[in-house]
């Protein structure tokens, strides 16, 4: 065998034993060792009631599910954008009033 070879294999060996030695041994623990754990009672919880949205979010809810392209709360218009991801956004400001983007001087 080529002593070059020969000198990769006991290198790959010893890697090998290497890592199997650094993993910490596990031991199995008894079931007499356990300590019993508490059981939960069966009375039925009580359920909480849902808090009640407020007037923005009621009309925000409402203009979504309508598909409307614009809603008003306090005398303000929020306007429809739909985001990257499909959800739909509503906003104060137009979609369409965007400022002109400046070009870069070299």
């Amino acid at each position: 065998m080529n002593p070059k070879k020969k000198y990769i294999l006991k290198y790959k060996m010893r890697r090998s034993v290497r890592r199997t030695s650094r993993k910490p041994k596990r031991t199995k623990r008894s079931s007499k060792t356990r300590k019993p754990t508490k059981r939960k009672s069966t009375k039925r919880k009580s359920t909480k009631r849902k808090k009640k949205m407020n007037a923005y979010m009621l009309a925000l809810n409402k203009a979504r599910k309508a598909g409307a392209e614009s809603f008003e709360y306090n005398g303000k218009t929020y306007y429809k954008k739909v985001a990257k991801t499909g959800m739909v956004v509503y906003s104060g400001k137009k979609s369409g009033t965007k400022k002109a983007k400046r070009s870069k001087k070299k």
